[in-house]
């Protein structure tokens, strides 16, 4: 709905102190992009130059060096100003996955949706966005059910041991995958909460425990709020590392079409093994990421919403390299995209919301004005 007077200024204000959030940014990068206007902020003039000022500056190509690039509209200072005060101002607040209506994008990609399949032990497969809210299966003493929200559950049901690690509930391996365009979330027997990214799976016993502790496997992206449970570790499995944490939320980056394994710390600790025990271990503070490739396992200061921006809606990008932003896009749009040479000189800096449609991405791209799209179907090559 539209914001009033009030929130429209004090938004700006923030933008030209650098203290946008997250979804602050993606709010005013909407708005950036607003054709027709409905809403007139009144603002002063010295508002309006500050304001200028500091987006002309933010547009502003390094050189020499590689080549930095903003989505937001490279205007002229007039043309910036005429926005300011006459672009009406949205809000949509964080994006909703639902299924979306197919009509609207006949000449378009639709933005991927809440989706995913759940694999059980016995090898039944359930299409979650085809399956009903409520109890959807049970099996070896657990019940797993799907919310209202688009959430599947797991909990247990028999009378089984006080320490499931010498049980026999919930023993067999199921796995939650989503497709390219699919995002997903489950909350497992422990309570633990994780949300899975497109093209992504998730492995797991059903009661979770593996020799006195947790462990799951994952293959993809997932952003994981790992309930407290100090007698039983829960421990992640991806390519080439394990990390172990007590409770905490972290984001684990493991494509196997990446080049490195990103893990970055939200709240809390965990301890990062990598190369079958053959490189040191790490230990991660909030607000750190460690990057495990072949050069070994490094660790950096980094803003950690960045990383998990896409769970709430968003695509954020902090002078990150062309060709690593257009293979996240391919991934949520389910396109295959195409070009030749090499992209990593261009840095794309900027935040767009996961709701929009393919085309409407792709505009915003263009507007940095150092390439274009061809959009044919379901590939895109880059021109």
């Amino acid at each position: 709905m539209p914001m009033d007077q009030k929130q429209v200024t004090v938004l700006l204000k923030k933008y030209n102190q650098g203290q946008l959030s997250t979804e602050e940014a993606a709010l005013l990068e909407t708005w950036y992009n607003m054709e027709s206007a409905t809403e007139k902020p009144k603002l002063t003039e010295v508002e309006v130059e500050q304001i200028s000022r500091r987006i002309r500056s933010g547009l502003s190509l390094a050189d020499p060096g590689p080549v930095k690039v903003n989505i937001w509209p490279r205007l002229a200072a007039a043309a910036i100003i005429t926005i300011i005060l006459s672009a009406g101002l949205f809000y949509f607040g964080k994006e909703r996955m639902d299924r979306p209506d197919k009509t609207a994008y006949s000449d378009d990609v639709a933005p991927g949706v809440q989706g995913a399949t759940l694999t059980l032990a016995n090898g039944k497969k359930i299409r979650l966005s085809d399956a009903g809210n409520g109890e959807i299966a049970k099996e070896m003493g657990l019940s797993v059910s799907k919310t209202a929200d688009g959430q599947v559950t797991y909990e247990i049901q028999s009378a089984a041991p006080a320490d499931q690690a010498t049980g026999t509930v919930g023993e067999g391996l199921n796995t939650l995958s989503t497709a390219r365009g699919e995002t997903y979330r489950i909350r497992l027997s422990d309570g633990s909460l994780v949300y899975l990214n497109a093209a992504s799976s998730l492995t797991f016993a059903a009661n979770l425990f593996e020799k006195g502790k947790r462990r799951v496997k994952l293959s993809g992206e997932a952003y994981l709020e790992v309930a407290r449970d100090k007698p039983h570790p829960f421990v992640v499995e991806s390519r080439g590392q394990e990390v172990e944490v007590l409770g905490t939320h972290f984001n684990i980056n493991s494509y196997p079409d990446d080049p490195a394994t990103a893990t970055t710390l939200l709240e809390g600790s965990v301890r990062i093994n990598a190369g079958s025990g053959k490189l040191p271990g790490k230990v991660l503070l909030p607000g750190q990421q460690a990057i495990l490739s072949g050069n070994g396992l490094t660790v950096e200061n980094v803003d950690a919403e960045e990383a998990v921006a896409w769970k709430d809606g968003f695509f954020l990008f902090e002078n990150d390299d062309l060709g690593g932003v257009l293979k996240k896009i391919s991934r949520w749009y389910d396109v295959e995209i195409s070009y030749s040479g090499e992209l990593n000189h261009v840095k794309i800096t900027g935040s767009i919301s996961r709701g929009n449609s393919l085309q409407q991405v792709l505009k915003m791209l263009e507007k940095t004005e150092k390439f274009k799209f061809k959009v044919q179907g379901r590939r895109v090559t880059v021109m």
